[in-house]
């Protein structure tokens, strides 16, 4: 039987936890992919964050500034790059990436409360008829 709050609830298997548990990666991935879809690159941006010299590189012709900033973007794998930076990308970046990172390598309660249960009494989530393998010789 599942429990909740402490008391049986409904029947329930392993197999239906692990489940469980690999929807949960598989929203965690999706959300990884979005964070990595939406990323943007700082660019072509000079040391205090203007393109005034490429400006004069390419004799004023902003479109082949803008034609560099997407060939650095798709070579560093990035769909785009930010149009307005200063000297370094926005430190508001840092967060959800931090966030992401702390989330993805941290199990759930539920699945952290499974994996106790499964270790103390696995005939309860395994089932009455099954015994847990002992590999002592």
């Amino acid at each position: 039987l599942g429990f909740t709050h402490y008391q049986p609830a409904q029947p329930t298997t392993v197999g239906k936890r692990a489940t469980l548990w690999l929807q949960d990666v598989l929203l965690d991935y999706y959300e990884v992919e979005h964070r990595l879809e939406t990323m943007r690159l700082l660019g072509s941006k000079g040391t205090t964050g203007t393109q005034a010299s490429f400006m004069e590189l390419f004799e004023g012709d902003e479109e082949k500034i803008r034609q560099l900033d997407q060939k650095i973007a798709d070579k560093m794998g990035f769909a785009a790059c930010y149009p307005v930076s200063g000297q370094t990308y926005s430190r508001k970046l840092d967060y959800p990436v931090r966030v992401e990172v702390r989330e993805r390598h941290a199990p759930s309660p539920a699945h952290e409360g499974d994996r106790r249960a499964l270790r103390k009494d696995p005939d309860r989530l395994l089932g009455h008829g099954l015994q847990a393998q002992s590999h002592a010789v």
